[in-house]
């Protein structure tokens, strides 16, 4: 399966402990958290040890993935059948959709459809 972590806005309390400035969840080393903020911001997906988003520019959105998230991102190009591209290609676009637009850049978390469409279709990466 996989995981899904939300983006936060973190600080570092007096105790050592990293946690949201906004909700005051805390955080892991990334300032990353299983639960969503009180602002809807931005997921990422963990799974098969890549990180799966969306990312949106130019009116454009492509999915991502990725051997990390923070750095020097590496990404890695996603294989997939062409039979299968329009429909992957739909469910991008109603992740971002669910969250913003296209005309809105940034990255934006697929959707649970799309990521149980990703795992059925057995969508890879090189």
């Amino acid at each position: 399966m996989y995981e899904r972590l939300y983006i936060h806005s973190g600080i570092l309390t007096g105790d050592g402990r990293v946690v949201c400035s906004l909700c005051r969840v805390e955080l892991d080393e990334n300032l990353m958290s299983p639960e969503s903020c009180i602002y809807d911001t931005a997921s990422l997906v963990k799974h098969d040890g890549l990180w799966w988003f969306i990312n949106v520019s130019g009116c454009q959105a492509k999915l991502c993935a990725a051997e990390n998230f923070i750095g020097k991102i590496g990404y890695r190009k996603i294989i997939c059948d062409e039979t299968i591209e329009e429909k992957l290609r739909e469910l991008v676009i109603k992740s971002v959709e669910e969250h913003g637009a296209l005309n809105i850049s940034g990255i934006y978390g697929p959707s649970d459809r799309l990521m149980n469409f990703i795992i059925e279709k057995k969508i890879g990466t090189a």
